[in-house]
């Protein structure tokens, strides 16, 4: 994606979409031989197209297989006017809810499909799994401690 700059990353951009699940705890359908530690939760949720024909998280997908760890629900497969995903470079970045008129962090970009294309599923680390850390790392200063 190039700006016409010559800089394809020089401009901010925004997007928004629905989270279509939360889990609380991970169960990855793949053994890792003890590499990795999965604990907490995830937000998850998937690139609707406008022509509503990829909705990755419809009721009943992904019950088995490489991402069945994003748990049994349902998916809107209406898009929002902005909708968009998270690519490769997004990882650690936030995802903001309004609650009660105020941006919270609500969790940080993880992982999830690659390609940016409709139908991708993305995968953020929820915060609320690891406030009692956060906080005490942060202290009273930080807003929810």
């Amino acid at each position: 994606m190039s700006d016409g700059s010559g800089d394809y990353y020089s401009q901010r951009r925004a997007w928004a979409n629905t989270l279509d699940r939360l889990t609380d705890d991970i169960d990855p359908p793949t053994d890792y031989a003890g590499d990795d530690v999965w604990q907490g939760g995830l937000v998850i949720y998937d690139f609707d197209s406008p022509d509503r024909d990829t909705n990755s998280l419809d009721e009943g997908e992904n019950d088995g297989g490489y991402y069945s760890y994003v748990g049994i629900g349902d998916s809107d497969s209406e898009p929002l006017a902005l909708e968009g995903t998270s690519v490769p470079g997004d990882s650690g970045g936030p995802t903001y809810l309004m609650i009660d008129g105020q941006w919270i962090v609500v969790s940080v970009t993880s992982h999830g499909s690659t390609d940016g294309y409709y139908g991708d599923i993305a995968f953020n680390t929820r915060v609320s799994s690891n406030a009692e850390w956060i906080c005490s790392v942060a202290g009273d200063d930080l807003i929810g401690c």
